[in-house]
Formats: structure tokens, sequence, C-alpha cells
């Protein structure tokens, strides 16, 4: 078994090697469009491509290849998916023909989830859900979201709270509420965020 000095120099050599191999670690970091950032851990952010964000999802801890690109901008590749901030997610049922998606909120961002068919019982178009991802993207760009719970239409009372306190995976407290204050402004920001539908086709 090593000691404790030999497991350090061993993972400063792994470092090494990996930046002489221009590969680095990093956090996935979403945009409004479909490409995103990798914010390595020295401050850098590489550009991730559509292609390659859709084997990525917000807040997952990756290895990533840098290269350099057109007009000198640092692009990446990545290469291993080391961990997954990503269990739970919320968003709304889309239905496409015989397929079904979450559109899953990211905060500043959405992506469509794919839902098995085992797991689409009492969908409808539009409604709030909640789900728990059951196969991570990264292997072949192909995610799977179990549904855990419905939270309701866009004119349910009391969805906004609802949705709300399942996002940021907020408990109500034993003998009352959940932290009123931290709730009132995550609230106030949601409907603030939240694009209308009142325009959506039913």
């Amino acid at each position: 078994m090593l000691d404790p000095n030999s497991l350090s120099q061993l993972r400063q050599f792994k470092k090494e090697l990996q930046v002489a191999n221009h590969r680095f670690e990093g956090v996935v970091r979403s945009t409004p469009g479909r490409f995103g950032f990798c914010q390595l851990d020295d401050g850098r952010d590489i550009y991730l491509s559509a292609e390659h964000m859709s084997r990525v999802l917000p807040g997952d801890r990756i290895l990533v290849e840098v290269s350099e690109g057109e007009k000198g901008r640092l692009s990446g590749t990545p290469l291993e998916l080391l961990a997954s901030s990503t269990q739970r997610v919320v968003g709304t049922a889309v239905n496409k023909g015989s397929t079904w998606f979450i559109n899953a909120d990211f905060g500043n961002s959405q992506r469509w989830l794919f839902i098995p068919p085992k797991s689409r019982k009492d969908l409808q178009e539009g409604l709030y859900i909640t789900g728990r991802l059951v196969q991570h993207p990264f292997k072949d760009g192909r995610a799977q979201v179990e549904i855990t719970g419905i939270l309701g239409a866009a004119d349910k009372p009391g969805l906004q709270t609802d949705y709300t306190l399942h996002k940021f995976q907020i408990r109500p407290q034993r003998h009352g509420a959940p932290e009123t204050g931290r709730l009132e402004a995550l609230l106030a920001d949601e409907i603030a965020r939240r694009p209308s539908r009142t325009d959506t086709p039913s």
C-alpha cells in the first residue's frame, strides 16, 4: 500500500501528464444557446460545441482535451465524466409524436431529456413534472429521466412555490415552512426569469 506521500506524488505526476497532453479538469457551464463552456480549475473558459454539449450536463465535472481553433479560440473535447451534480430535474412534459421528453430547467438553459415508456403514465403536454436521471448522456448523447412526480398545470394554485421547492431541493422544516426569506427570494427570481406561456398553443 502506498503511503500518503507516495499517493500525493502519484497524483501530481498524473496531473502533470494530463497538462502535457493538453488535458485538464473542469466544470461544464451552459448558455442559453446550444453551445457551452468548460471552466477549468485554472479559471479558463474552454468552448464546447453543441455536439459536445449534447454529451454533458451543466455542473458536470469532466476531463477535457483542449485544442486551439480558428482565431486562437480554445475549444475542448470531453474525454471522461468525472462526476455529475445532476441527479434530479424539474421541467415540463413535451410530446413529439410517440416520444416524450422533460424540458429540464438548468437555470440559464433548458434541455430535452428522454422519458422512457414505462415512466409516461398520466403525462400530458405542458405539465410541470419532476424526474430522476437514470442514464447520463456522456456515452452516446442519450439521457433518460424517470418521472418521479407531477406538480401540475401552469394555472394550478401554488405551482410556483412547489416548483421552486423541488428545483432548489428545499425541504420544509419539521415544524413549519421552509426558510421563508430564501424561498421568497428564489420564487421572485423564478417568476421573473420564467418566460410567459400565455401565447403558447395548448
